[in-house]
């Protein structure tokens, strides 16, 4: 069985996933969400279902067999990418370094303990750490998926951008949740600018390269960037604010 039960019930074989309703921000949903909690046979999704959607389709139209997701928060989306690509590996990561026990008990009645790996207790920012666990999960393999619904911040969601996105096949996808999320807000300042740089740094980075960035499709609350066929350097020597930098040096350039 699989399909919407109701407007926030997703169900797909024995596991239901509950999704947010039709709510104006972020607060209101952080509140609305505070009273549930997963259970090995329901877990809740801190996404609406137009998201869970967009989610769903691109799965199906990518088919990934690696993926690696940023950000476990209560199990959700984790059983949710595991039951809809069953992939050969999912490598996902948590700041919090307490485990979420529903998931832990789902994934062992499921017999998926050799398929979904979930490490606690990591700072997406941790690039060498994050790196040497995918290299010891899937060796030089790419990377067919990439999620991050981690911490948010501008600075760490790029250190995963640079270090991962090179790591993804020609067609592969790296989806960043909530991108818009801290401008909206007002909770940027300029110690701590909003992530929605980075979008404009990936953007830039489509409009000066050829092949590296195939097409990007942004939503409200997510984006999803598709790595093109060409090949970049390796992880410790891309960056995807480089052409942003150029520009704005190219800018303050005086002219004639």
């Amino acid at each position: 069985m699989a399909g919407w039960v109701d407007d926030r019930t997703l169900q797909l074989g024995d596991t239901q996933f509950f999704t947010l309703g039709a709510m104006e921000g972020a607060v209101e949903r952080a509140i609305e969400m505070a009273g549930h909690t997963s259970t090995p046979e329901r877990f809740l999704l801190q996404k609406p279902r137009v998201t869970v959607d967009r989610y769903l389709d691109a799965i199906d139209a990518v088919g990934p067999r690696t993926i690696v997701e940023l950000g476990v928060f209560k199990g959700g989306s984790t059983a949710l990418f595991a039951r809809r690509a069953q992939p050969d590996r999912l490598i996902a990561f948590e700041l919090a370094s307490e485990r979420v026990d529903p998931l832990d008990r789902w994934i062992s009645e499921h017999g998926l303990s050799d398929q979904v790996h979930v490490h606690y207790g990591i700072d997406q920012a941790d690039v060498p750490r994050i790196m040497a666990i995918v290299d010891a999960e899937v060796g030089p393999a790419p990377l067919d998926m990439v999620f991050d619904d981690a911490s948010h911040a501008l600075g760490r969601s790029r250190r995963s951008f640079n270090s991962l996105f090179p790591r993804l096949r020609p067609g592969g996808l790296y989806v960043i949740e909530d991108w818009g999320l801290t401008q909206r807000l007002g909770l940027f300042t300029p110690d701590k600018p909003p992530m929605s740089l980075l979008m404009m740094e990936i953007m830039a980075t489509l409009a000066v390269t050829d092949g590296l960035i195939d097409d990007v499709t942004a939503y409200t609350e997510v984006v999803f960037v598709r790595r093109g066929p060409a090949e970049l350097p390796p992880s410790n020597g891309f960056d995807v604010g480089d052409a942003l930098g150029r520009l704005r040096h190219d800018l303050a350039r005086p002219t004639i």
